[in-house]
């Protein structure tokens, strides 16, 4: 993990560390309702995708547990898996939502 040197914790740079807390935190900072909100207002009132959007992007920028995600959007945590997976494949085939998407990300810092 890291080094002591001249008695503080030196971590590497190299290595994402989410084991620790302060970045666990900040990942946090984005939560499920933030991610759906801004998705819902940028996708133009599309709902089915704004959803599948929205479960995307929890799963792949936040720390949420899949257990979570799914509660709060009606399905299970495997759910979640698949429906995040299905809409990357999504996003390699349409320019326009991938571009889209971009924007959200950019909205919300991911």
């Amino acid at each position: 993990m890291g080094q002591l040197k001249n008695g503080a914790l030196t971590l590497p740079t190299d290595t994402t560390h989410k084991n620790l807390p302060a970045l666990r935190e900040i990942q946090k900072a984005c939560s499920i309702e933030t991610i759906y909100h801004q998705v819902k207002s940028l996708l133009d009132g599309n709902e089915s995708v704004a959803k599948k959007a929205a479960i995307f992007l929890c799963h792949k920028h936040t720390e949420t547990p899949l257990k979570e995600i799914g509660a709060h959007f009606g399905i299970s945590d495997s759910g979640v898996s698949l429906a995040s997976h299905r809409f990357s494949e999504t996003l390699k085939r349409n320019r326009k939502l991938r571009k889209k998407i971009g924007e959200i990300q950019s909205h919300l810092n991911l």
